[in-house]
């Protein structure tokens, strides 16, 4: 079995390729969270995986929110 490469790409590139993840990022946003990460990996036809990654901690509460987005293209 072949191995993925996972690509580094900056924040701002996946919000502009994706209106999906910049509506959800900006809502997080607002609700308090900070975002804890992200990864991408190569798809076999070419597009990408991205999984996104916001958390919110609290006096003795964390909440996580992870959002998978599947076929991103990026230019």
């Amino acid at each position: 079995m072949r191995r993925r490469r996972r690509t580094a790409v900056t924040f701002d590139v996946l919000l502009a390729a994706n209106p999906a993840l910049a509506a959800q990022d900006s809502l997080w946003l607002a609700e308090g969270y900070d975002r804890a990460g992200a990864r991408m990996w190569q798809r076999r036809d070419g597009s990408r995986t991205l999984r996104v990654v916001w958390r919110k901690r609290e006096i003795g509460v964390s909440v996580t929110i992870t959002h998978v987005f599947r076929g991103v293209a990026l230019a």
